[in-house]
């Protein structure tokens, strides 16, 4: 018989599944970082390759929540498997909901950055970055013909010593 106040001793079996519920857990979170990291690293590639719209923003930024919420709660539920098994009242069948909402989180992310990516895709494209340079040069070369244009009318006339004052082109 237990004294009143003692802490239940777990078995080796019951210690083991509790650690199996939290690495689960562990895992379902090391997936989302690494889709939250995912979602940054196709954010970047989108937002240089397309116009992207506020619905694409409002997509992303509810995956990033079901992201960052998942996270949070998942680690509230390790908590609780730790503050059970140190009461001694956590059992083999002790349900610990917010490990099933972590992984439903995970997975609304998921869909709302597929939706996200589906959105992106469906905006118009910028333009290719060698089409933009290639433009930019037009543009720089025909400044600077016109640039030229105008240093040729106003070219200094050496003779005039130390002044060296601009002079106007004299007709031929």
């Amino acid at each position: 018989m237990e004294a009143k106040g003692a802490v239940r001793r777990l078995s080796d079996q019951e210690m083991q599944a509790a650690s199996i519920q939290v690495s689960i857990s562990t895992h379902v979170a090391s997936a989302t970082l690494g889709a939250l990291a995912g979602a940054i690293a196709l954010f970047t590639y989108l937002s240089q390759t397309y116009d992207l719209t506020a619905g694409f923003y409002g997509f992303l930024a509810l995956a990033g929540a079901a992201f960052v919420l998942s996270l949070v709660i998942g680690a509230s539920g390790s908590s609780k498997v730790a503050r059970l098994l140190i009461t001694g009242t956590w059992t083999a069948t002790s349900k610990i909901p917010m490990f099933s909402a972590q992984a439903f989180l995970a997975l609304v992310g998921l869909v709302l950055l597929l939706i996200a990516t589906a959105v992106a895709l469906g905006s118009p494209q910028h333009e290719s970055s060698l089409e933009t340079r290639v433009q930019h040069l037009e543009v720089a070369h025909a400044g600077q013909d016109q640039h030229q244009g105008t240093e040729r009318a106003t070219q200094t006339d050496p003779t005039r010593g130390a002044q060296n004052q601009p002079t106007t082109p004299r007709p031929r």
